[in-house]
């Protein structure tokens, strides 16, 4: 197999039509039928039902796509890294982040990156899903970290890194915070945040029937860190990931049977050449490990409330408590090294 034929075939799989392929691949017709048909001999199968009109992908070459895909772009990468080494070459790679993302949780592998790639020179952009992805597709940024994207585009490939429970949060000093139990019902009324970013909008927006009359008021805003400013100034409940399960100032409560989530992914675009820093870094990001992030915000909620909806001991939750018992073993522990 050569890299040649890995070209042809994926540029044929994309336009499904033979005349066409060869003309976007700058070679003739046969030229292009002989390389497909060396392929086929070489994997013992067809890859294309050769129909008039409709040419298309037999099950041996939608299974082969993805690894040809891959093979190709991974020989393109470190062709484009020999050449950037030789001639000294200063890379630069520019990443897309979500509103809903912490970049606090990309930094470990962004470190090991910067660690293979002398002189990386990263960009970071911010922007909303819809901003994202037309950056995405104009070649703006190689690399987005973001909340699942809505978008009909094919060429986009995405790699699921974690998936994150929201909590509904408010002021401890809410109506709702001394409450022993109440429904999600009891919100209507209310004013209510959620990030622009997340998937959860339209599950909250159905659970409290916004379309009542008297139903809450929701400020959509671009980050989580807005709607905890508001929720602790009490100008707002909001519905948040758990681990901001970490403030004082507000109560947590778990949505039980409401299962609201949000996934994160990493984002590419499919058969463009990418450069081997974007490569890396969705290499990186697609092995790091999750699982421990997943506990971590697990332990993080688990001062939130009992997972009932309808019956729920906003009091149950006392962080200060835990606060001052922390404080206290470490005085002590202080205390007992002075003594000795």
């Amino acid at each position: 197999m050569e890299m040649h034929q890995v070209r042809y075939f994926l540029c044929l799989a994309r336009e499904l039509n033979f005349t066409r392929a060869a003309e976007a691949c700058n070679v003739s017709q046969p030229s292009l039928t002989r390389a497909i048909s060396g392929l086929e001999a070489e994997f013992g199968g067809d890859l294309f039902r050769r129909e008039r009109r409709n040419t298309h992908l037999t099950q041996l070459g939608d299974r082969m796509l993805p690894i040809l895909r891959q093979c190709y772009e991974s020989a393109q990468s470190a062709k484009a890294l020999a050449t950037a080494v030789k001639t000294g070459a200063k890379a630069s790679l520019t990443i897309a982040v979500g509103d809903a993302v912490d970049i606090a949780l990309i930094v470990p592998p962004l470190k090991e990156l910067t660690r293979v790639f002398k002189g990386l020179e990263l960009a970071f952009v911010r922007g909303s899903q819809e901003k994202i992805a037309e950056d995405l597709k104009s070649g703006a940024t190689e690399v987005a970290v973001t909340a699942s994207l809505d978008q009909p585009w094919d060429r986009l490939d995405a790699w699921p890194l974690f998936t994150e429970p929201f909590v509904f949060a408010c002021n401890r000093l809410h109506r709702l915070a001394d409450r022993s139990s109440f429904d999600l019902l009891d919100l209507l009324g209310e004013h209510y945040v959620v990030g622009s970013s997340c998937d959860v909008l339209n599950g909250v927006s159905s659970a409290l029937k916004v379309g009542q009359k008297d139903s809450g008021v929701g400020f959509i805003l671009l980050a989580e860190r807005d709607c905890v400013a508001l929720i602790e100034a009490d100008l707002a409940v909001g519905f948040l990931p758990a681990r901001f399960a970490k403030s004082d100032c507000i109560r947590f409560a778990s949505l039980g049977a409401l299962e609201l989530t949000r996934s994160i992914c990493v984002y590419g675009v499919s058969g463009r050449q990418r450069s081997p820093a974007a490569s890396a870094l969705i290499q990186l990001l697609r092995a790091a490990d999750w699982s421990a992030v997943a506990v971590e915000r697990s332990n993080n909620a688990s001062t939130a409330l009992p997972p009932s909806i309808r019956h729920v001991s906003p009091t149950a939750v006392a962080p200060t408590r835990r606060d001052k018992l922390r404080k206290e073993a470490a005085d002590e522990k202080r205390h007992m090294a002075t003594a000795h």
